[in-house]
């Protein structure tokens, strides 16, 4: 057999070569199953918004008052999931930074996939994540006071998904932007940690 020759068309001619993009949607569900089954994430992301919803929206003397589509309470629902969606969102982003801080994107480099399609995994598994969001904090609010009509329902849903990637994105930045270092350092009165921000500046390279 013929060795393939090493130019670019050749490359591409030679059998065996796995395809950009292959293992997209293994990337996207293990991340989604690290973000979604994190005990942080389901304190703050899936509980916390229910617990707020249930404080300031339920059983409130004007929980049931009319409000366009809807009432008082339903809004304070949607309020309250799309800040559980943007939170699971951050924290996505924020372990992009973590990742880089610990060298796994070196690994990723061996794989497949690039940095575009990276991104377009973790922006998958973030709407998932959202989706898992208003899935839980609707049913909650659906059986208690919350009270909007089937197609007000569903465009909340779908406006509080198309918002999720904004979360996402901004741990993106902060993946690009910003490398975080912290120092853990043991004192007098035991352990303290310092935290330090460098920001990259591309032009001392």
């Amino acid at each position: 057999m013929r060795p393939a020759s090493l130019t670019v068309s050749g490359i591409h001619e030679a059998k065996g070569i796995v395809p950009a993009g292959h293992g997209l949607w293994n990337m996207a569900r293990e991340t989604f199953r690290q973000v979604a089954f994190n005990p942080f994430n389901i304190g703050f992301s899936l509980l916390m918004p229910v617990f707020m919803y249930v404080m300031f929206g339920a059983n409130q003397p004007y929980s049931r008052i009319s409000v366009g589509s809807g009432n008082v309470s339903a809004t304070i629902l949607a309020s309250m999931t799309l800040f559980g969606v943007l939170l699971s969102a951050a924290s996505l982003g924020a372990g992009v930074s973590l990742e880089r801080t610990q060298g796994i994107g070196r690994l990723y480099a061996l794989t497949p996939l690039s940095a575009t399609w990276q991104i377009v995994a973790r922006l998958i598994s973030s709407i998932g994540v959202a989706l898992l969001v208003i899935v839980v904090a609707f049913v909650a609010g659906g059986s208690i006071d919350a009270e909007m009509t089937p197609g007000t329902w569903g465009l909340a849903a779908l406006r509080i998904l198309l918002l999720s990637p904004l979360g996402a994105a901004s741990g993106f930045v902060w993946r690009f932007a910003v490398q975080s270092l912290v120092v853990c350092f043991r004192g007098e009165f035991g352990g303290h940690c310092a935290f330090r921000i460098r920001f990259r500046d591309d032009r001392s390279a």
